[in-house]
């Protein structure tokens, strides 16, 4: 009946964008001899259209349509430059709302990005199943896509734009310390050595900005190895040392630091800055390719009301109209991957860095709990303000790995425990 319902309220909408303020609306039974519907299902029709605040509906004498009002929801979360795309394109969609930046804790939608420690279920409301099923359905978008925001087979975020990250370098640095550099040898062993080459001359090897990405990707890399509790120490014995080369003012573009990692949308603000640089993808570790990847994504409140009016805008954010906007005005990348290949005809800036691998792209919670995750960010963002060192860190994260991962596996062999009983039953 769901979807019926709404193809008959967006043509209904249709109508009444040539009609005016309290002009009357079909009837249940108007629109049941009409469209050859149940009435339960016209019902249905004429309550989407008020919940929308489109029609007003008068016990009595009939629906009407409503006087032009806009409501106005909270977006809490997110950047300016993606709220502005969002707002613009939202409000032509839905000419009956407007989108309001807000610190509003309540907010009724939350721009999401991928590193933020979130508890899914107690924030959000999954999105509907039906919904999911269909969009999956479709193969227009990468496998990852939709299950960035995944937790305990739930979705609780659309991407409405993402971005895989390349390494930036200065190339005048560069040739200073290694004229021949070739940037597709970027890996675990030559990342650090430049680093060293780099502050040796009184500069800095690699900024401030996306730098958890070192860790995550050796962690991911490490775990794709070998899964189990020596992936923190075998990862983190790595990278960790080479966190005594970071610029402490991440200042990339002051031309004093050599590496920096970029999501495509902030090469423009390099490239504005008049830096002379040139970009390589993300180093290897333990002869594995990770390609991290950022994303902005819509989650709806839990609290929220109205929530399958929030839902049918997260879905906008996927349509082919918006997708094309986001990759033309932000400069990121297509969850569409039919847009994202035929952007690869016009793009030009290293984009065989940013467009290959995609099969490369591996999510934490692919690997570890969703429990693991958040934890891992509160204390990866204390490690990189300083406020706990890297034996602290690690020793703090080894206990959180042990503790959570074992208390996963226990739920795991307890469910599978409850299957088989459930079967011999």
């Amino acid at each position: 009946m769901g979807s019926k319902a709404e193809r008959i309220a967006q043509e209904l909408q249709k109508r009444m964008s040539g009609m005016s303020g309290g002009e009357r609306l079909p009837s249940e039974s108007q629109l049941v001899q009409e469209f050859g519907i149940a009435k339960m299902t016209a019902a249905h029709v004429l309550n989407l259209l008020k919940q929308r605040h489109l029609a007003e509906r008068i016990p009595g004498r009939g629906t009407f349509v409503a006087e032009r009002r806009r409501r106005t929801i909270n977006v809490i979360g997110g950047c300016a430059p993606f709220f502005d795309v969002l707002s613009s394109l939202v409000m032509k969609k839905f000419p009956e709302l407007s989108l309001r930046r807000s610190s509003d804790p309540d907010a009724e939608l939350i721009n999401a990005v991928t590193n933020m420690p979130f508890s899914y279920g107690s924030m959000f409301a999954p999105f509907p199943d039906e919904m999911v099923a269909r969009l999956k359905s479709e193969r227009r978008f990468f496998p990852f896509a939709l299950d960035m925001h995944e937790q305990d087979g739930f979705i609780y975020g659309i991407p409405a734009f993402f971005s895989p990250v390349a390494v930036a370098w200065n190339k005048h640095l560069m040739y200073e310390i290694e004229p021949h550099f070739d940037p597709r040898m970027l890996t675990q062993e030559s990342f650090p050595v430049l680093c060293r080459k780099a502050c040796d001359r009184g500069w800095y090897g690699f900024g401030n900005l996306f730098a958890r990405l070192i860790i995550t990707s050796s962690m991911l890399s490490a775990a794709m190895v070998r899964n189990d509790d020596s992936v923190i120490h075998r990862a983190l014995d790595l990278v960790l040392p080479w966190f005594q080369y970071k610029d402490p003012g991440d200042d990339f573009s002051g031309g004093r630091t050599l590496f920096e990692f970029v999501p495509r949308p902030r090469l423009q603000y390099y490239m504005r800055q008049g830096l002379d640089f040139e970009l390589a993808p993300f180093p290897s570790f333990f002869n594995q390719k990770i390609l991290p990847v950022i994303s902005e994504s819509l989650c709806v409140s839990r609290q929220a009301r109205n929530k399958e009016l929030l839902f049918q805008i997260c879905e906008y954010t996927l349509s082919p109209e918006f997708q094309q906007a986001m990759c033309n005005r932000y400069q990121g990348l297509s969850a569409d991957r039919t847009i994202t290949v035929s952007l690869m005809e016009v793009r030009s800036y290293r984009d065989d860095f940013y467009f290959a691998g995609f099969n490369r792209i591996r999510l934490m919670k692919d690997f570890f709990p969703a429990a693991f995750y958040r934890e891992f960010h509160l204390l990866c963002d204390s490690f990189l303000r300083n406020q706990i060192s890297g034996k602290e860190f690690k020793r703090e994260l080894d206990g959180c790995c042990k503790i959570i991962m074992r208390r996963a596996e226990w739920f795991r062999k307890l469910r599978s425990n409850m299957h088989h009983q459930l079967q011999e039953q």
